[in-house]
Order: C-alpha cells, then structure tokens, then sequence
C-alpha cells in the first residue's frame, strides 16, 4: 500500500496499524522460489485454510501460546475474534474448532459467535479496458451484545497489507468493541 493509498482510508481504519501486529511465520507466494522450510510453512498455512483439524490445533496451540507470551494474564480479560472467511463453511469450518482450543488455553473469551457470514466473498473480474470490478455477496453480522465493551484481540491466518485485519477492526469497533491488536498464522513475504 502507498502512503497515498494509507493517506486516503478512513481516520478509523488507519488507527488500527498503529496497534501490536504479530505475525508467527512468514509466508513466500507461490509465485517465488521456496526452500524446504518455506514450503512447509506454505503447505501447513494451506492446510489451515482448508480446515484441516490436525493442522487446525496445531495452529490453535502455536497461536495460544504466543498470546501468552504477549499479554499473559491479560489474556484473560481478552475476547478473541478471527476476521471471517470468504464464506459461512469456510468460516465454520476454519475458526470454530481453532477459536475454541485458543480459548481454552489461553482463558480468552471466543468471540466465534459474534461474528456471522452469509453468501461468499466473490473474485475481482478483469472487465474489457483492463478496468477491474469487484462483487462481492458476502455479508458479515456482527452481534453488537457480545462485542460492546470486549477488548479484542482479532486473528487472520493470513496479513499481506493488513486492510481486511484494519477495515475489520474498525467494524468491530464501531459495534462497541476495543481492538487492541492482531495476531496471524504468517506473514506475506516478498523475498
């Protein structure tokens, strides 16, 4: 993102970079050459992605116990949030379980429940005059009584630019929650 791009978000938006971002491994695109290491990070963030559980907890014990290593007791006093996937399944089938064993070590309250996702997030289509147009059907929920008042910690398999973690965060704090920061399987990486 340009500081032309940055300069242009919402006041909202923007706060939420200046918030403790933790990224737990990098992550190469496919499009770059990876040794051995990079691609087991690869595949195991891939892996997550399609919700596979052995992966899944994994995760879930990699991410709980950097949170504890972060905010210690404080973790307590914390509702963890994942920013939704593309779709409701993916959703379902990529955070429930994960957010359940994080909360259960760390002692944060799961915010899974607070979050619902209807229809799916659609591609960018390439329109003629190389013009981009985005769709997107996906709706996000937020239930404002269990979020008001929560500090939150959001999670994201997944920050690149960190504008879905941002605009997300700001959501949720215009539904009454305090984001304090993020946390994310990996990191994009252009090496």
């Amino acid at each position: 993102m340009t500081k032309n791009d940055f300069n242009k978000l919402p006041e909202c938006v923007k706060k939420q970079f200046s918030k403790p971002l933790t990224a737990l491994y990098n992550y190469l695109p496919t499009r770059q050459t990876a040794n051995e290491m990079q691609w087991k990070v690869r595949r195991f963030v891939w892996r997550f992605k399609d919700g596979d559980h052995t992966a899944s907890m994994f995760a879930a014990e990699t991410v709980a116990k950097n949170i504890i290593r972060l905010y210690g007791d404080t973790a307590k006093d914390l509702t963890f949030v994942c920013v939704p996937a593309s779709t409701s399944e993916a959703n379902r089938k990529r955070y429930k379980d994960f957010s359940a064993k994080v909360c259960a070590i760390t002692g944060m309250k799961n915010g899974f429940s607070a979050v619902a996702v209807s229809g799916e997030k659609l591609a960018i289509h390439e329109q003629h005059k190389g013009e981009k147009k985005f769709f997107s059907t996906r709706t996000v929920e937020l239930k404002k009584k269990l979020l008001q008042a929560s500090k939150v910690l959001l999670f994201d398999d997944i920050i690149t630019k960190g504008l879905s973690y941002a605009q997300f965060a700001a959501s949720l704090e215009s539904a009454g929650a305090a984001v304090v920061g993020g946390i994310f399987l990996a990191k994009t990486v252009i090496s």
